[in-house]
């Protein structure tokens, strides 16, 4: 006699089979993975620390049931007994290049231990930055970037053994972006467009088998553009004293020039130029930053003030201004610009 099976039962007897195979493939998974167990570290409050700097270094091992466990530091062998059954030890590195090995012990209820080691070295790692932006031919120092303006970063390394920086590798990083597309031999030097909002420039040394030598950050921001004014003396050149604020005029006539600091070279859009107590007015010749001040009768001040604006690639803004003093006679410009006033 033929049997049949109920809808139910063969519904049944499908999600059985079913299960089966989940069960058979999910051992061939685990069995053919590898299993990982529980992991710690110890983190250091510095990445690259210097020679006989402070540092504090943290067992990180939240993987494992640490209650009733006990922990031992050691720092070269020698054993931190004021740090024992913390978390955190402090310790001041050695000189440069020297090797410090850092070691925590775990041992468990049982009798179980868990080592964990970091050995470093010390280096001195400093990275100089340069913006390409104007500053004055007698500004002393490096020009500070304002935003959109083309950085330079150079690492500056004093590292154990004293390598040629042509046959290390250096990592750089702005923010989370890499830079150079990555690790990069002998790139001791990176360019970048500084960001709108500051960020965190780093960069990471390491030997050709991948050790880890030094390295260090510095955060990066935007500086807001300047101007500030000057004489530009027909036989002395530009003279190095600002006329910021007020100035008496004691001479029959005076060139003064405007001098941007920190505005990137390249440049679109926007406009500058000068304005004598709100009134426009055209520059000397065909450099827009000069304009000549004459006598001409009267006395009191008058206000001189000069602004740019920038619009592209990024928006750069500037103004500034002075007040001049003048006795027994008022000045003018070489030409007031009526043609631009609205």
């Amino acid at each position: 006699m033929r049997s049949f099976q109920s809808p139910e039962r063969r519904l049944y007897t499908l999600l059985v089979f079913a299960w089966c195979l989940f069960v058979l493939a999910s051992y061939t998974t685990v069995s053919n993975a590898q299993v990982t167990g529980p992991s710690a570290a110890i983190d250091m409050s510095q990445n690259n620390p210097r020679p006989y700097e402070e540092v504090t270094a943290t067992l990180n091992a939240y993987s494992y049931n640490l209650s009733g466990a006990t922990i031992r530091w050691y720092v070269n062998g020698v054993a931190q007994v004021e740090a024992e059954n913390a978390y955190t030890m402090t310790f001041t590195t050695g000189g440069l290049g020297e090797t410090i090995s850092l070691k925590t012990i775990i041992t468990f209820p049982g009798g179980s231990t868990v080592p964990v080691t970091r050995v470093f070295s010390p280096s001195n790692v400093d990275i100089i930055l340069e913006g390409d932006t104007s500053v004055p031919v007698f500004y002393r120092g490096r020009a500070l970037g304002s935003t959109g303006a083309t950085m330079r970063a150079v690492a500056v390394s004093q590292i154990k053994g004293s390598p040629d920086p042509k046959n290390l590798f250096y990592t750089w990083k702005l923010g989370r972006q890499m830079l150079l597309g990555g690790t990069a031999k002998g790139a001791n030097a990176v360019t970048f467009s500084l960001p709108l909002s500051s960020a965190l420039l780093s960069v990471e040394i390491t030997d050709a088998s991948g050790k880890q030598l030094g390295g260090s950050s510095i955060t990066v921001e935007s500086t807001a553009p300047e101007i500030h004014f000057y004489e530009q003396n027909p036989l002395r050149g530009l003279m190095q004293t600002a006329l910021d604020g007020t100035y008496a005029l004691e001479k029959e006539e005076i060139i003064v020039r405007a001098e941007p600091y920190f505005v990137s070279p390249v440049r679109s859009g926007g406009e500058e130029g000068w304005t004598l107590d709100g009134r426009r007015v055209a520059p000397t010749d065909s450099d827009l930053r000069l304009l000549t001040l004459r006598q001409t009768g009267g006395s009191g001040s008058a206000k001189l003030q000069y602004s740019f604006a920038n619009t592209s690639p990024f928006l750069q803004y500037a103004q500034n201004s002075f007040t001049m003093l003048f006795d027994d006679s008022g000045i003018t410009p070489t030409q007031y610009d009526d043609g631009l006033l609205e």
